[in-house]
C-alpha cells in the first residue's frame, strides 16, 4: 500500500517534467520534414484563418492529407502564441506529464499502488517518451489520448455509468481524429464492453465514437467525394504490396536491417549507401509513383483509389507471401525504445567528431534498441501472471496487439509503437514483480 499517494504523482510528475525538459533544451525540432512540416504549415493556416490548408501562399486549397486533431491543436496554440515551436512542445511536455499520471490510474485500477507506483515512474523516466515531446509529430497528443481512453472505459466498465461510456467513445473518437489507424477499433472496444455490459452500453459508445468522428469523413466527401479520414492510405498499402516481389535475399535483407540498420550493413556491406536509407526504399518508390500519376494530371483522390487497386490486386495475387511479410514487418515495431535526439543531424556530427565517436553513437542506439526486449519478454510474463483476472487488462492487450498487426500489415517503424510504450511498461512491472514474487517464495 502507497502511504502517500499524493506525493507519489507529485513527484512523477516532477520526474516526467524535467526529463521532457531536458531533452527540449538539447533537441531541436524539425519543421521542414514531411510530417513535421506538414504538421506545422496546416497549424499554421489554421491559426492564420486559413483553413485545413497545406498551402504556403493563396490561394489556400483545403488538403485531406493529413488527420485533422493534431493540426487543430497546433492551431491553437499558434493563433493564441503565435508561430513559436517553443510553445507548442511546451504543452506537449505537459501532456506526457499528464499521461505519467494516467499510466499511474490506470495501473491503479487494475493492478492496484505498487504496479502503478513502478509503472509510472518507468514511463517518466522512458526516454523516448520524454525526447517525443520535443518534436513537431502526433505521438506525445496521441499517447495522451490513447491513455485518456483506457482510463475512461475502465472506469466505465466497472461503474456501469453511461456518462463515461459516451465519454469514452468521445475519446475514442479524437483518437481516430489523430490517427486514423483506430477508426476499425470502435468494433472492438465494443466487443470488449460486451463481454462485462449490457448491449445498451456497447451502443451508446459507439454512437458517440460515430458522432466524434463522422464530421471529418462528411467534410472530406462535401469537398473531395471521398468519405475517407486521410489520403496516405492508398499509397501506404502500394509500397506494402510491391514486397510481394521479393526473393529470398531480398527478404533475408529486410530482416537483418529491420532488427538493425548496424547489423543490417555489416552482414550486406554495400547493400545500400547509407544504412538508414534501406527501410525507406519502399517509401521512396510510392512517393515516385504519386509523382508519376501526379505527371498525368490525376487528382490526389483518383491517386489514392489507383495506387490502392493496384495494390490489392498484387495482394492478391501474392496472399502467402504478403502475410509472410508480416512477422519480418513487425520486427521494426519492436524498435520503439531509443532517444530520437541521437538522430538528429547536428547530434550525430558531433559525434562523429570524436574520436571513436561513430562506435559511441552506434553503442549507445543499440543499448536502447536492445532494451525493447526485455520490456517485451517481461509484458509478456507479466499477461501470464496476470491472466486469470483477463477481464480487466483485455482493452490495453487489445490495443498492443491491434496496433501492431495492422502496422505490420502495412509499413511499420518503431516510432509507430511508441504510443504502445505505456501499456508495455504496465505489463512488464507485472512482470518483474511477478518473477520477483515467486523466486522470493
Amino acid at each position: 500500500m502507497i502511504k502517500n499517494p499524493r506525493r507519489v504523482l507529485l513527484i512523477i510528475f516532477i520526474i516526467s517534467i524535467a526529463l521532457a525538459s531536458f531533452f527540449a533544451a538539447f533537441s531541436r525540432p524539425v519543421v521542414q520534414d514531411d510530417d513535421p512540416g506538414q504538421y506545422d504549415t496546416i497549424g499554421w493556416n489554421i491559426a492564420q484563418g486559413n483553413g485545413f490548408s497545406l498551402a504556403r501562399s493563396g490561394p489556400f486549397t483545403p488538403t485531406m492529407l493529413r488527420e485533422p486533431l493534431y493540426p487543430y491543436f497546433l492551431g491553437v496554440i499558434y493563433k493564441i502564441f503565435g508561430h513559436d515551436y517553443r510553445i507548442a512542445i511546451a504543452f506537449q511536455i505537459v501532456l506526457f506529464a499528464l499521461t505519467c499520471l494516467l499510466v499511474y490510474m490506470i495501473s491503479k485500477e487494475i493492478f492496484g499502488d505498487k504496479i502503478a507506483a513502478y509503472s509510472a515512474l518507468l514511463t517518466a523516466l522512458c526516454p523516448t517518451l520524454a525526447n517525443y515531446t520535443s518534436y513537431i509529430l502526433t505521438e506525445t497528443t496521441f499517447t495522451f489520448l490513447l491513455c485518456l481512453f483506457i482510463f475512461v472505459l475502465i472506469k466505465a466498465m466497472r461503474s456501469g455509468k453511461m456518462a463515461l461510456f459516451i465519454a469514452s467513445g468521445a475519446m475514442l473518437g479524437f483518437c481516430a481524429l489523430c490517427k486514423a489507424v483506430m477508426l476499425p477499433f470502435f468494433a472492438v472496444a465494443a466487443v470488449t464492453i460486451l463481454l462485462k455490459r449490457k448491449a445498451a452500453h456497447a451502443s451508446l459508445f459507439v454512437l458517440t465514437f460515430l458522432l466524434i468522428v463522422s464530421p471529418w469523413p462528411y467534410r472530406n466527401y462535401t469537398l473531395f467525394k471521398t468519405c475517407q479520414m486521410s489520403l496516405r492510405g492508398g499509397a501506404v498499402l502500394w509500397e506494402r504490396a510491391q514486397k510481394s516481389d521479393d526473393t529470398i535475399e531480398d527478404m533475408k535483407h529486410a530482416i537483418a536491417f529491420n532488427f538493425s540498420e548496424y547489423l543490417g550493413n555489416k552482414m550486406f556491406p554495400g547493400l545500400v549507401e547509407n544504412p538508414r536509407d534501406f527501410i525507406l526504399q519502399g517509401s521512396k518508390k510510392s512517393h515516385e509513383k504519386e509523382y508519376e500519376l501526379s505527371a498525368r494530371g490525376l487528382t490526389p483522390v483518383k491517386i489514392d483509389k489507383l495506387m490502392a487497386a493496384e495494390a490489392k490486386e498484387k495482394i492478391m495475387g501474392h496472399p502467402m507471401k504478403f502475410l509472410f511479410y508480416i512477422p519480418i514487418e513487425f520486427i521494426k515495431m519492436t524498435s520503439f525504445i531509443y532517444v530520437p535526439v541521437l538522430n538528429e543531424p547536428d547530434v550525430i556530427n558531433k559525434f562523429y567528431g570524436l574520436k571513436n565517436g561513430k562506435a559511441m553513437l552506434s553503442f549507445l542506439r543499440s543499448v536502447f534498441r536492445l532494451s525493447a526486449y526485455p520490456i517485451l519478454i517481461l509484458a509478456f510474463m507479466g499477461i501470464l501472471f496476470a491472466r486469470r483476472s483477463w477481464k480487466d487488462w483485455i482493452l490495453m492487450a487489445a490495443i498492443m496487439i491491434y496496433i501492431n498487426l495492422i502496422y505490420s500489415m502495412l509499413f511499420a517503424m518503431g516510432r509507430y509503437a511508441v504510443p504502445l510504450i505505456p501499456f508495455y511498461l504496465i505489463f512488464a512491472t507485472v512482470g518483474f514483480f511477478g518473477l520477483f514474487t515467486r523466486h522470493s517464495a
